[in-house]
């Protein structure tokens, strides 16, 4: 897996506008589940896997 550069800008376009502390840690992990699920297509791991909802991984 290539090496991963999160900024805390990209981190803020994913959290809701007065979501606090929580809504920045739900955006970390919609990022990082969105970043998990990217290499696995790159990887070509999901050719033969099919998952509903975040929670499948």
């Amino acid at each position: 897996m290539r090496g991963i550069n999160i900024q805390p800008g990209h981190i803020a376009r994913h959290t809701p506008r007065n979501a606090g502390a929580q809504g920045r840690e739900a955006a970390v992990v919609d990022v990082a589940q969105d970043l998990l699920l990217q290499h696995l297509h790159e990887e070509g791991e999901l050719d033969f896997v099919a998952i509903k909802g975040g929670t499948a991984i």
